[in-house]
Formats: structure tokens, C-alpha cells, sequence
């Protein structure tokens, strides 16, 4: 079910809208500020790289996956010299203790068993390896917006309408991380409120420019408040077993 959404979803793609450009763009600094200095020494694995933006924040080539052919083909034509192939998350195609960083973005959240990819992520990780996550966050505006239309018309809502969307608080990914990994940086990404869905919002261009004239204000919010009002948690923590 989920490989048949995403292959429809991604033969279909449209070109995202200038805020939500504008929401990636933040996204994609943080996971490039949590890599380090010493990254050509290393060998990165992105997971559900989807039309391979997140390649983008990497200049050495990489390796990167996702569930839907037609994502892949997009990433290869748009993020050219990165090795791609299409692969499930559930069973990560690499073997052991084979990469020094791991990026999973916007992802955990659309797996059915997140405890099984977090162990997949623990075995293909050398020691003391990292590990780059950002998930949807149920506290924040986006997440009071949902709870209230889910209440409201007593069904689940999700992004795109994908069949499986779990978003996290950052307690819940403590709880999911401890067996394997220790936190070490927390940020929060996007503390503006929804503005509509999908390729429906409200004055676009408007909103655009108004929410970048901002962004300095995301930033303070995301060091100072990381876990309350951002619309998504980004953390960064190391392997804790060999």
C-alpha cells in the first residue's frame, strides 16, 4: 500500500509552493549545520531521500534510497552524482557497521514499525556513528490544528494523505532512541502556524515573504525552545553500542 502512494505520488510531483520551499530550506540548514566539519571523511546513507532534496546539503557523493522508483529517477536527473537505488527502509540493503552518519528526515513518521528502523539504523552505523533525525511534532501549531480537525470530523488526517503518518513529541523519541542512541543536539524547525494544505494555502507569496522576514526569529525559537512550538523536531545523537 505504502510503495503504490509513493510511486503515484511521485509520478505526479508538483513543484512545492514558495513557504513550503521556504520550511525545507530551514529543514535542510539545520541538518547541514548537525553534520560535521569532517564531512568528506565521511560515508553518509540518506534515507527515504524521496526527489533528493536532502542530497543537496551534500557536496561529496552519497548514498541515498527511497521506497519509490519514480522518486529515484527524479533524484538522479535533478541531484545528479550521488549513488541512488530504490530500497525499503525495513530492510536496509547495506551491511553492518558500514556508514558514519545516517540521515532519516521527514521519514520515521511514515514507517509502520519506527522500533524496527531505529535497530536497522544501530546495525548499519559504525561505532559511534550518527544519526540525523527530523520528525513532524505533535506540539505545535500544526499539531493542535490536526488533534482539532481529527475531533472534528472523527477521522485521521495526514500530510498528502499518506497511509501511515505518526507524528512524535520529543519524550516518545527518547523512548524510541535509549536502547541505541543518546541524543545530542535538539532544534526545532518552524514555529509559523499552517497557512493551509498541500498546494492550498492561503496567499502564498504573501506569507512567503512575511514568515522570511522572520526567520531569525525561528532560528532564536529553535535553540531556546526546541521540543514546544516548532512544527519539527530535529536532533542529532551518536551510537551508544559497538
Amino acid at each position: 500500500m505504502c510503495k503504490e502512494f509513493y510511486e503515484s505520488y511521485h509520478a505526479f510531483f508538483i513543484k512545492s509552493l514558495k513557504t513550503e520551499q521556504l520550511k525545507q530550506g530551514f529543514r535542510l540548514k539545520v541538518i547541514q549545520e548537525f553534520l560535521n566539519n569532517d564531512i568528506f571523511k565521511k560515508k553518509i546513507l540518506i534515507v527515504g531521500c524521496g526527489s533528493g532534496r536532502d542530497t543537496s546539503v551534500i557536496r561529496n557523493k552519497t548514498y541515498a534510497f527511497d521506497l519509490s522508483f519514480n522518486a529515484v529517477k527524479i533524484a538522479r536527473q535533478d541531484f545528479p552524482g550521488h549513488f541512488y537505488l530504490v530500497a525499503d527502509a525495513n530492510k536496509i540493503p547495506f551491511k553492518d557497521n558500514c556508514f558514519d552518519s545516517v540521515i532519516c528526515s521527514e521519514v520515521l513518521e511514515h514507517v509502520e514499525y519506527p522500533d524496527a528502523l531505529i535497530s536497522e539504523f544501530n546495525r548499519i552505523l559504525r561505532p559511534k556513528g550518527e544519526l540525523i533525525l527530523t520528525v513532524p511534532n505533535w506540539l505545535s501549531f500544526y499539531g493542535l490544528v490536526r488533534k482539532i480537525a481529527e475531533i472534528i470530523f472523527q477521522k485521521p488526517f495526514t500530510a498528502s494523505g499518506q497511509p501511515i503518518d505518526n507524528w512524535f513529541t520529543l519524550k516518545k523519541l527518547h523512548i524510541l532512541l535509549k536502547d541505541y542512541f543518546k541524543i545530542q543536539i535538539i532544534k526545532g524547525v518552524w514555529y509559523y502556524p499552517p497557512i493551509g494544505r498541500g498546494n492550498k494555502v492561503l496567499a502564498d507569496p504573501l506569507f512567503f515573504y512575511l514568515f522570511k522576514s522572520f526567520s531569525f526569529l525561528d532560528r532564536f525559537l529553535g535553540k531556546i525552545s526546541p521540543s514546544f512550538g516548532s512544527h519539527i523536531l530535529a536532533i542529532k545523537c551518536l551510537k551508544t553500542l559497538s
